[in-house]
């Protein structure tokens, strides 16, 4: 049973969706660490990028620190120890409330070539005006069709695959 406890996590909704996607065993490439991670690493081999050193080894996952540069993850730290191969990757950080709420999660479509986009990815927080401005550019980009989920608690994430 997938258990929250604080609004620093993956929505239910957004858990069971990865849940039917992929099986047991796969790889996660999330942007972001929080408690979801420590649900999904029950089930995920997990890759946590994370610039709060608060959050680093918290759960089963192998974790990158890459501090925060220009509002989004040091490109170099990327560079240098993305894994090579992943099933997913879910975008769930740099955190919204950053002072650079427009580039926060938009580093993720100007650093685009860094990632494998063969696989499915989830956008998380889409409900916020840049979250979703970003998911439809990235889908424009990439060719995917976004689709988008609606939460109980009317959050909301998109996917592209």
């Amino acid at each position: 049973m997938f258990r929250i406890t604080s609004n620093e996590s993956i929505s239910p909704e957004l858990f069971g969706y990865i849940r039917e996607l992929l099986p047991d065993g796969a790889t996660i490439l999330e942007l972001g660490s929080g408690e979801g991670t420590g649900e999904l690493s029950k089930f995920y081999k997990m890759y946590s990028i994370e610039h709060d050193r608060r959050w680093l080894n918290k759960y089963q996952s192998r974790y990158i620190h890459a501090p925060l540069v220009d509002g989004w993850y040091d490109v170099e730290i990327l560079r240098n120890h993305l894994p090579g191969d992943y099933d997913l990757i879910l975008v769930d950080g740099p955190p919204a409330h950053n002072k650079n709420l427009s580039r926060s999660r938009h580093g993720f479509y100007r650093n685009i070539g860094l990632f494998n986009t063969k696989v499915p990815i989830i956008i998380d927080d889409v409900h916020r005006k840049y979250d979703h401005e970003h998911l439809l550019r990235l889908g424009k980009r990439l060719g995917k069709e976004p689709k988008i989920f609606t939460c109980k608690d009317r959050k909301m994430f998109g996917v592209l695959k």
